[in-house]
């Protein structure tokens, strides 16, 4: 796979919002004590005027999505692909091709700077796409870096897969089925109901998912 070549397969911003917010919902109701094990997280206080998501899959690999009213950037970190630091030691060492490789180059200031909290981990990063409000389409820092390496692009086109793909996905993570239409009205923003909740998790107080999801989002 050549290296960004999957970037024009990401969602638009707009649509990224839609399919995040609603599987960080999810993953709200479904583990509201289990904040480990969700792969989806949503934080409303990060930005002021904007929206911070974090996709985690608890095995080393993150993706950080920032949208401000400039635009969006992502940064994402697969620990096992050919760009991963952890792949190399003082016995075998980077790559040249790697080794100075920028991925934040050309990246407007404005977008960089959402990743300016060491939270965030900069420099542990496989790629980095970023979309102005006035862009058509995803750009990246180009590269002489092997056709055939992967950066985590198609992980992160996995979890961020449309409400089809989420609603396999979701039988298999949780090991249950999902009422399709309750997904559509969670896809579609409509308001969280206790029936709902419950629909979703019979096995915890539908009140406390509520104030948990009402902290969250």
């Amino acid at each position: 796979m050549l290296i960004g070549s999957k970037i024009s397969e990401i969602a638009t911003p707009a649509e990224l919002i839609k399919r995040l917010s609603a599987y960080a919902k999810i993953d709200a109701i479904m583990m509201p004590e289990k904040e480990w094990l969700r792969r989806y997280y949503y934080d409303k206080s990060w930005l002021q005027n904007g929206h911070f998501y974090k996709i985690d899959d608890s095995g080393g690999d993150h993706y950080y999505i920032l949208f401000s009213s400039a635009g969006c950037i992502i940064k994402g970190f697969d620990h096992e692909c050919e760009l991963s630091p952890y792949n190399y030691c003082e016995q075998e060492p980077w790559p040249n091709c790697v080794k100075p490789h920028d991925f934040y180059k050309d990246a407007p200031f404005e977008l960089m700077s959402l990743l300016d909290d060491p939270a965030l981990k900069k420099d542990l990063v496989t790629f980095c796409t970023w979309r102005t409000a006035n862009d058509t389409k995803w750009h990246f820092a180009p590269s002489d870096i092997p056709e055939k390496w992967n950066d985590g692009i198609e992980t992160f086109l996995e979890y961020t897969g449309n409400i089809e793909w989420y609603y396999e996905d979701f039988k298999w993570y949780y090991s249950s089925e999902i009422d399709k239409q309750i997904l559509q009205n969670i896809f579609e923003g409509s308001p969280i109901t206790s029936s709902l909740v419950t629909a979703l998790n019979s096995k915890n107080s539908p009140e406390i998912i509520l104030e948990t999801l009402k902290k969250i989002f």
